[in-house]
Order: C-alpha cells, then sequence, then structure tokens
C-alpha cells in the first residue's frame, strides 16, 4: 500500500510542476525519466468523446496516442482563475 501512495504522491508532485510553471502539455517520455508512472492515478473518467480523462488527486489530464501528457484542470488553478474567497474570508466577513 506505502508503494503505491508513494508513486501517487511521486506522479502528483511531477504533475504539480507542471501545473506550477504553466505547461499544459509534455512527452510522457519526458515525464518518465522524472519518476511519472501512468498506471498510477487515483480516478478516470470516460469523456462524451470516447477521451479518457485521469486524475491524480487534484490534478485531471489526459494521454494521448502520441504519448502526450495534456493537463486538463487542477483545483489550485481553478481557485488562482476564479475570484471566489476563500472559505475563512467567507466566514469573517458576514460578522
Amino acid at each position: 500500500m506505502r508503494k503505491v501512495h508513494n508513486r501517487l504522491r511521486k506522479n502528483w508532485r511531477i504533475l504539480r510542476e507542471l501545473v506550477q510553471n504553466r505547461i499544459e502539455k509534455c512527452s510522457l517520455e519526458d515525464l518518465r525519466e522524472k519518476g511519472f508512472h501512468s498506471k498510477y492515478c487515483t480516478a478516470h473518467k470516460m469523456c462524451t468523446d470516447f477521451e479518457l480523462i485521469f486524475q491524480c488527486y487534484d490534478i485531471e489530464y489526459v494521454i494521448y496516442e502520441n504519448q502526450q501528457l495534456k493537463i486538463l484542470s487542477s483545483y489550485s488553478s481553478r481557485l488562482q482563475k476564479s475570484e471566489a474567497k476563500r472559505p475563512e474570508q467567507i466566514l469573517f466577513a458576514s460578522t
């Protein structure tokens, strides 16, 4: 179990680095060199156009046939784009 968790965490760190550097696409080969394991994800779903979307914790991505990985979204990037207040700000704003 620990081995799976460690691989998922490493995958997440690699993907988070892409998100932080605003890199949307990357070759799977480059990611593997950094230690990314494409067989490990926390969830996956089929999109309406039969595209398989993978998720590693809060980061969603797709792997294309040409071995390119594309970041679709992440919770942290959605927060940065939205102008919504953080939950603690909402709590104290009403008092």
